[in-house]
């Protein structure tokens, strides 16, 4: 009997965690806050401390199948990972999981994890990249099961927690679709689409689409566009990475020109079309999100 009490007990809690976790992130006024900073005491969860948001996601869509019998198994290894009581865990979506987690001097569990001495938090993004990486590492230890994870900013005061979920979720979903390969999404690596975000929708559409209309239905041209970007200009670097001959590249630069009106090899020109490029991501991850 006392044994059932205690499960009974733990998952109560468990239940009002999830709860207050997902209330924190949907936070609209002080009022809110109030109320939510005393549930947040009879829990023990420090809402005056600097606070982060974790996003985790299932790597591969056709993972999703497998996502449902594993979730209540990855609540609960977020909580053995994380162990004393300075997270929330709480699901954020059908394949999504959160932390939302207090900053810490030295958290014990991480530095096990580590294995190469204290790991000394603070808000340097690197120390939260490397916890990123321990937690996918254990993660797909426990339960061989790949996932992506995003991170947002720590802050402080009201709505940190809203306000660093929004950012992890961005992360998340633009490093799915910019960065494939990568595992672990900090907003820092998307600080100039973070910034965009904060302008009028309406303003960013209209700048968008004044600049890449032309090109709305050429996706190799917005493709060939990226990569030389990344390629910092450099036309021998990108048409390698395009696996393109030269002559093809500058024939595709100079499509760009004609269509948009805008030479990619001119710099000011080059950098309204890298401002839109950036938008036209932003954009098809608001969509997803919206």
């Amino acid at each position: 009997m006392e044994k059932l009490d205690k499960e009974e007990l733990r998952g109560q809690r468990k239940s009002h965690e999830e709860s207050l976790a997902h209330d924190l992130i949907m936070a609209h006024d002080e009022t809110d806050l109030i109320s939510l900073q005393i549930r947040s005491r009879f829990l023990d969860f420090d809402l005056s401390k600097p606070l982060t948001a974790i996003v985790i996601d299932w790597a591969q869509p056709e993972e999703e199948q497998n996502f449902p019998q594993n979730k209540e198994k990855l609540l609960e290894l977020l909580h053995s990972f994380f162990e004393v009581s300075t997270h929330l865990a709480a699901m954020a979506g059908s394949t999504k999981s959160m932390i939302l987690k207090t900053l810490q001097m030295a958290d014990a569990p991480i530095i096990a994890l580590k294995k190469r001495g204290p790991l000394q938090e603070n808000h340097h993004i690197g120390n939260l990249c490397e916890l990123g990486q321990a937690l996918h590492q254990y993660i797909y230890e426990k339960l061989k099961q790949d996932v992506v994870i995003g991170l947002g900013n720590y802050y402080e005061g009201s709505f940190s927690a809203k306000k660093s979920f929004r950012e992890a979720t961005l992360a998340l979903e633009l490093g799915k679709n910019l960065e494939r390969e990568k595992r672990i999404f900090h907003i820092t690596n998307y600080s100039l689409i973070n910034l965009f975000s904060a302008i009028q929708r309406p303003q960013r559409k209209d700048f968008l689409w004044s600049t890449l209309k032309p090109l709305q239905k050429e996706a190799g041209l917005i493709k060939t566009l990226e990569v030389f970007f990344e390629a910092n200009m450099n036309m021998s670097l990108a048409a390698e990475k395009l696996f393109a001959h030269r002559n093809t590249l500058i024939y595709r630069l100079n499509k760009i020109k004609n269509l948009t009106g805008l030479d990619p090899k001119n710099f000011h020109d080059a950098t309204r079309l890298y401002v839109a490029l950036k938008l036209y991501y932003l954009e098809k991850v608001q969509a997803f999100m919206d």
